[in-house]
């Protein structure tokens, strides 16, 4: 194993993996012993089934510092409030003056791994280390803020993809067969879905954050980038030049339902309707 595959592995994963490639679950079962004899939070972790265990939130994030490093090595996975620069009350120049770049807020599943990586890349365009479990309403209401929105419908999909690849087998959203049939999960697991603060350490709700309304991370001072249009913005917002015409995309590895009917689409912009509203006002009606 390569010196850089160590340091993107981390030392938890390499002294799982040394000699060998692993598996997501034995990765996420070596950060839980790693930070077991680590964090004073995690030194008696709650004993989970066997067939549960890779479905732990991955708890990388509950350390992951930029002094640590871990915030160079995994740009996405940084939760760090401690070197956010934030704007002075409102003053002559207004509220939401940028006095400091704005903070980069985070809802799942709207392209955040990469907007992380864009913003990181490019020094004094946008403050990055924020996780999902920071909204809107967490920073200052005058900070200028930039998040990236995401039409419900088309978010729903990535949603079932994700929790499918990170819930256990037993969980019931294995159960989902029709985006038909994840409307009316997503309806029957409201309150578990939008349920704060999160609930980090529960495998059977901790991925439910990458769900949680985009509209919590957007206020009065926030810029929105379209995630249709997400790479072209993003580089706009930067100031960069425009890219070359978009290639086709790759072929989707997520578990993809079948769509089942006409109505869900419908159901999911019922549930989201704040998104939905938000999304078409800022991105152009669907």
């Amino acid at each position: 194993m390569s010196a850089l595959q160590v340091a993107t592995l981390g030392p938890a994963r390499f002294a799982a993996c040394r000699g060998h490639s692993c598996s997501r679950a034995q990765h996420d079962a070596a950060v839980v012993r790693h930070q077991a004899t680590t964090s004073p939070k995690l030194r008696k972790p709650h004993a989970l089934p066997s067939h549960e265990k890779h479905a732990v939130a991955p708890l990388s994030h509950l350390s992951c510092s930029f002094a640590s490093g871990c915030c160079a090595r995994h740009v996405w996975s940084c939760r760090d409030k401690s070197r956010l620069k934030l704007a002075a009350p409102c003053g002559a120049a207004g509220c939401c003056a940028a006095t400091t770049p704005a903070v980069y807020t985070r809802p799942g599943k709207t392209g955040s791994k990469n907007a992380s990586l864009f913003f990181a890349a490019r020094r004094g365009c946008a403050q990055y280390g924020l996780f999902h479990d920071t909204l809107a309403r967490d920073l200052p209401p005058h900070q200028p803020k930039v998040t990236v929105l995401r039409e419900p419908c088309s978010r729903a999909r990535s949603l079932l993809g994700h929790w499918r690849e990170y819930f256990g087998p037993t969980h019931p959203v294995q159960r989902v067969r029709s985006m038909d049939d994840f409307a009316t999960f997503l309806g029957a697991n409201w309150g578990a879905i939008t349920a704060t603060p999160w609930p980090e350490l529960d495998p059977l709700r901790a991925h439910y954050i990458v769900g949680w309304p985009q509209s919590w991370y957007i206020d009065g001072c926030t810029r929105v980038i379209c995630f249709s249009r997400l790479d072209r913005q993003l580089r706009g917002y930067c100031g960069q030049t425009p890219p070359p015409p978009p290639q086709p995309p790759p072929p989707r590895r997520n578990f993809t339902a079948t769509d089942g009917g006409s109505g869900w689409c419908g159901a999911v912009r019922r549930l989201y309707a704040e998104d939905a509203a938000l999304h078409d006002a800022y991105c152009g009606a669907t």
